[in-house]
């Protein structure tokens, strides 16, 4: 394989295809409560390949909690050609702290895992630190906003009034190219 097939399998996030509810459960007045609302709790999660360690990604219950998280951090690596972002994702079983620097075309993330499903903690604390293009990271996350948005509009979820709805579309009209397992 070549080194930047290798280099780009060290972040990678399959988003799948989870099954999605009817409309008439999918109510909330925020994205989060609308999302959890949209996918069902027995459906295939998103993996997020961190330094090739499987991360596994419930919808229901991480992919709905991080949702707006994912957005802010879209929108601040997109916004400057350098920069920092520290935070913490908040959920129960995709709980961990990313540090982010980028300049120019490099971006790299440190790491603390506190909480993951399947308790694999330790293997991913044992590889805290990635190094990754900048434009490699962004396109990963493409794949699974346009997931959210088509399984909440197929669910016919109301979004109306929803300010993350116009951030991830725009976000993922605006990300570059598919992340690497979406590529022919």
């Amino acid at each position: 394989m070549p080194s930047q097939w290798s280099r780009e399998m060290e972040f990678c996030i399959q988003a799948s295809q989870p099954r999605y509810l009817s409309a008439g459960e999918c109510g909330g007045d925020d994205f989060s409560t609308v999302l959890q609302g949209v996918f069902a709790e027995s459906t295939e999660y998103a993996v997020l390949i961190w330094n090739r360690v499987p991360v596994l990604l419930s919808y229901k219950y991480d992919v709905s909690v991080i949702f707006e998280d994912i957005l802010d951090l879209l929108e601040d690596v997109i916004g400057s050609d350098s920069g920092a972002f520290d935070f913490e994702w908040p959920s129960d079983t995709f709980r961990a702290s990313w540090s982010l620097r980028w300049s120019g075309p490099d971006l790299s993330i440190d790491s603390k895992w506190y909480s993951v499903t399947g308790g694999i903690e330790e293997a991913l604390n044992a590889r805290m630190s990635l190094s990754v293009s900048k434009a490699g990271f962004l396109s990963e996350w493409k794949r699974l906003l346009e997931v959210v948005l088509d399984s909440a509009e197929q669910a016919g979820a109301d979004l109306t009034g929803v300010d993350a709805t116009g951030r991830a579309r725009s976000l993922a009209a605006g990300l570059p190219g598919p992340g690497l397992l979406y590529r022919l």
